[in-house]
């Protein structure tokens, strides 16, 4: 493994940068979505660091293709073996890339299914959130007039007319929130 790594050469470096970095953003989402702080967008960094180190490997395999193809130029005639030989070097930081691509994007996949199930019922279903947000904030209000115990007669009438208008809001809210389709038709 040790070889594997020794044979990637510099650019090497940026591709194991990418998989300890891909790996820190994974064990940081996990976490944030333990603590119940995200959605489904918290493992963006996994992806992205994931991809860092792909190129990162494309980068050192035209790197080496270079340089092999310099040491050719100036050998003159080399045996297949050889040159093959250079050919699975210069691959060696493209394999790693591709790893740690797969290995992130998976964990990646992972993460964002996990925070698309804590997010808001309605955004996790495609329902509407803004109908479910305006029945709250009406109960929320016709909660504050029930419980105010010092009413007179006239501000408790108007209580009365406020729950009630209240109470019809919130059922429409209700009936928009659960209807099926788009937003906006």
């Amino acid at each position: 493994m040790m070889d594997f790594i020794r044979e990637g050469g510099f650019a090497m470096s940026f591709v194991l940068a990418g998989a300890a970095l891909a790996a820190v953003s994974a064990l940081r989402s996990a976490a944030t979505l333990r603590s119940g702080r995200a959605g489904k967008d918290v493992a963006d960094g996994v992806i992205f660091w994931g991809g860092f180190a792909l190129v990162g490997g494309v980068l050192g395999t035209l790197i080496g293709f270079s340089q092999m193809a310099r040491a050719v130029e100036s050998a003159g005639a080399v045996s297949t073996s050889l040159l093959w030989g250079g050919v699975r070097v210069t691959l060696t930081t493209t394999i790693a890339g591709c790893v740690v691509f797969v290995l992130a994007t998976s964990a990646w996949v992972v993460l964002r299914w996990l925070g698309s199930r804590q997010a808001t019922p309605g955004l996790a279903t495609g329902r509407r959130v803004a109908g479910g947000a305006v029945t709250n904030l009406l109960e929320e209000r016709v909660m504050e007039f029930e419980t105010r115990l010092s009413l007179t007669e006239d501000e408790l009438s108007a209580a009365n007319r406020e729950i009630h208008r209240l109470t019809a809001e919130v059922d429409f809210a209700k009936q928009l929130r659960d209807r099926p389709g788009p937003l906006l038709s």
